[in-house]
This record gives C-alpha cells, structure tokens and sequence, in this order.
C-alpha cells in the first residue's frame, strides 16, 4: 500500500463515524477495505469504490470485500471428480482469491429416489436437494450470508477484481446478488456503475444470498417440483436482487449431471444484434439440425415445437411476443458459440419473423438436413458437427470413457458400462457382425447429430476393421487413453 492510500485510512474513519457512529460497523469496513487495498494494490481504485460504498443506505447486510463472505459451498458429486479436479486447476491457472471453499457431497437424486410430484428427473431433484441442505446448514450455523458454487464453475483471471469493484458498488441492501447466471430476457435497469437489478435469472453455479433471504427461498424449494433455478427465478421477482452488467463466473463445458448433455463453457452475457433462422423442415430433420447448433427452444411437446412458441401463436401481438421470446433465447445464443437461435413453428409466418426481428432473419426450407445447411450463409458459423462423418475406438478405463463429454456409447448399458448391443454385435459371425454394427451405427445416428455427439465404440470384442467395414464412408479414429484430457487431446490432433 503507498503512503498516500494508507494516510487517506484515518480520514475515512472519521467519515464512516459521521455516517455510521460508534457501532463498531465503522471499524469493520476500515478493515475489510485496508485488506482490499493490500489485497488488490491498486489504491486509487479502491479508495473510490470505499468512497462510493458512504453513498449507500445503511439498512440491510453490507459486503464491502470478499473477506466479508462468511462461507462458501462447492457442490459437487462424488461420481464427478473430473469436475473437481478441474475446478482445482481453475484454482491455480486463474487465481483465487476467496476463502476456500467447503465441498459440499451432492445428493444423488436417482439414487435416493425421486417423488412423484418432482417432474424433473433425479439430476434435477440432487441438485435441488443439495442446494437445499446448504442453505439449510447455513442458517443453523447462524450466518449472515452463504456464496454458493457449483462445481463447473469457471472464470477468468480478473474475476476478483471485478468481484471486488462490484461488491462494493452493489446497494447495501439485498437479498441476493447473481455472480453467474443467465437472465430470463433483459435485465432490469442499471442501479450503479456496473450493477443491474435482476427481474428474473435462472442457473445456480454462482449465487451469493443472505440467510434472511435463504429462509424465504426455501419455502419456494420445499414446494418446488421443477428444476430448482425455474422456481428461483420467479421468487426473484419482488426480492432484491442483484447482478454484474457482464457475469464474473460462466459453466464449464462439460457433461450435464441434470441432463446428461455435453454443454460448451457459457458465460451468458448481453448478446448483440444476432441472426434468426426462420426454419420450414420436417421434425425429424429439425431434430438433427439442432446437433448443429440451430436453437429451437428449451422446453418443447412431443412434437418437438417449442412450448413458448405456442404462447406466442396465441398471442393479440404475435411480433412483439415473439421478440420477447428471442430475447431469452438469444441470452442463451450469445454464450455458445455456434449455436443460432432458430423459430420453428408452423403458425408463425415469415411476416411475424421479420416483425419481430428485421433484416436478421434467414428464411430456411428443406426437407434433409443438407438442403437446409446449403441455404444458410457461408458467414453464419455454426458448431462443428462430427457426428456424421466421425467414429471414435476407444481403449480406456470405464471411470474415463464414463467422464469423457461429447461421444455416445448407447442406449443400453449393462452393469459393467459396455452397451448391451455392442457386447451382442462383438459375439456374432465376422459377416453378421459388420451388418449389425452398420445397424447399431444407424439406430445411434439421429441422436448423436441432435446432440453433437460423436459414435463411440467401446468394447474388446469390435475391431478398427470391423468399424471401418461397417461405415467406409466415415472417418474412424482409434485412441488409446489414460484420462480424460488425455483423450481429448488426442482427438482433438485427430481431429484438426
């Protein structure tokens, strides 16, 4: 600290006196922002940030500096030491700079069994559960507030400054404070520098909440029978909630615990001006198309149209609707990269589109999935689909192949993780066995395009001949692995 900064400590005693008196609340921010200054080294910054934080009202819990988070909790679960190792990596490549957190053991939701009332699933309902317990345990443990993590959190080195310029700018008082997540449409307005009201978010990888606020959202959650940031994000409405104008903490890319899916690293940021697909197309090809990246919704029936959409068709102003619905969708867009928000909706005509998004709309019509990939700009970069034209021979350990994202072993897995019809297809004659490899291959197809998700063939019994026998047309890979990113970086050579 320079001698100036540190001289400038004694004058913002007196001030905080005048504001605060003798409470003892004045000597608390003296310490916690001297150790912000010692911290972060840049005493210019800080001191107008302390200065900043005599403007706010003095009601409600204040955290000037992280120092004043009183505990934080790291779901993870036991199965997913893939997660943890990389959270700890994060830890030394990008720093840390808050106090260490608890690993919290996550409840295996099919594992402990799902009620009936819960329409989720058991990923969904572990997740709650665990967030459940910690704010359960954090209240007992009378603390004031309780940051929780989870663990495919991510962020980049500055993240602590960030952190530290936004605590202090938040208002002092506030029931919860979003450091990641994912804005249901636009963020309320911007309150301070840096600061936006939150009027509805979901994702819970990175949320900081007062013990107060935590008794009010588990009566939302001991009810809740949806995914637990869905139910959040409507108690968010009337609380005080707030978030950074741009996220501090994103996903890490990786393999769903709640969906089973291989996500990409998001941030969800503000998106800008993005195009929009209008797509006419049968289901089955949309259905590949969005292996692609072609975003159709997130909640959609069982003819794949996107529920929202259906609230937009009903709609008095079918243009303005749909625009909303876009907004969400684009949040989402914003932070895949790859990924294009497309409408899918036989009530919605290219007139409502182009309504509600303008000269960013590409009209799309096909019947296959490379008819409609042929229409599409060559300035639209969308994912890079290796599904169908790629195989994958892997030689590892279940405990890897089991935490390797982005390929697809099957449906039907016996107890040893090898899928049943593969272990079936390795006993037949060297004849039937390319004929129903080629068939195990295609059955698998239209799911692994959906989901961006490469074949992979894991079984002693089936050969790099067999496969290549069995899809001359593809491009089959043999790798032979220790770990995970072991894997990925062989694939990854294969595969440039």
């Amino acid at each position: 600290m320079n001698v100036l900064t540190l001289a400038c400590v004694p004058v913002l005693a007196v001030m905080l006196q005048a504001v605060y008196g003798k409470s003892g609340k004045a000597l608390t921010l003296i310490r916690t922002w001297r150790k912000s200054i010692e911290a972060f080294g840049n005493g210019k910054h800080c001191l107008l940030k302390i200065l900043g934080q005599l403007n706010h009202q003095r009601s409600g819990v204040v955290i000037v500096d992280i120092s004043s988070i009183n505990r934080i909790y790291l779901i993870n679960l036991r199965c997913r030491s893939d997660r943890l190792s990389h959270f700890k990596d994060q830890q030394t490549e990008n720093g840390w700079k808050l106090p260490e957190p608890i690993i919290f053991d996550a409840i295996d939701g099919d594992k402990v069994g799902v009620p009936d009332f819960f329409t989720q699933g058991g990923g969904a309902f572990g997740c709650l559960r665990s967030h459940i317990s910690c704010l359960e345990r954090a209240i007992m443990d009378d603390l004031e507030n309780v940051l929780m993590l989870e663990d495919d959190l991510v962020w980049f080195p500055d993240a602590w400054e960030r952190l530290q310029a936004f605590l202090a700018a938040c208002p002092d008082s506030w029931d919860q404070l979003m450091l990641g997540g994912q804005h249901n449409g636009n963020p309320g307005q911007e309150v301070a520098p840096g600061v936006c009201r939150v009027k509805s978010a979901g994702r819970t990888h990175a949320y900081l909440i007062t013990t107060k606020a935590a008794k009010s959202l588990l009566k939302t959650w001991y009810k809740c029978s949806v995914h637990c940031d869905w139910s959040m994000a409507g108690w968010q409405g009337d609380k005080k909630v707030y978030a950074p104008t741009e996220f501090i903490f994103g996903q890490y890319g990786t393999k769903s615990d709640i969906s089973g899916n291989t996500n990409p690293t998001k941030f969800w940021n503000l998106p800008g001006e993005l195009p929009v697909i209008l797509l006419d197309a049968p289901a089955e090809v949309v259905n590949r198309l969005r292996g692609y990246g072609l975003h159709t919704g997130y909640q959609r029936d069982g003819q794949g149209l996107d529920v929202g959409l259906k609230s937009v068709v009903a709609s008095t102003n079918k243009p303005a609707a749909l625009r909303r619905w876009l907004d969400t969708i684009q949040w989402e867009v914003a932070s895949d990269p790859g990924s294009v928000a497309t409408i899918w909706h036989p009530s919605i005509s290219a007139e409502i589109a182009r309504a509600a998004c303008g000269d960013t709309l590409i009209e799309v019509r096909g019947n296959t999935v490379e008819e409609c990939l042929a229409q599409l700009p060559p300035t639209l970069r969308l994912k890079a689909n290796l599904s169908a034209s790629h195989v994958l021979i892997l030689h590892a350990s279940r405990d890897v192949v089991d935490g390797l994202p982005g390929f697809h072993k099957g449906y039907w897995v016996d107890a040893n993780g090898y899928d049943r019809g593969q272990s079936e297809i390795a006993l037949a004659t060297p004849k039937d066995k390319v004929h129903r490899l080629r068939k195990w291959l295609e059955a698998v197809g239209p799911e692994c395009e959906r989901l961006g998700a490469v074949p992979l063939i894991w079984c002693p019994g089936i050969s790099l001949e067999d496969v290549k026998q069995a899809c001359p047309e593809k491009t089959v890979i043999e790798i032979t692995g220790d770990s995970v990113e072991d894997i990925k970086q062989q694939w990854k050579e294969a595969t440039i």
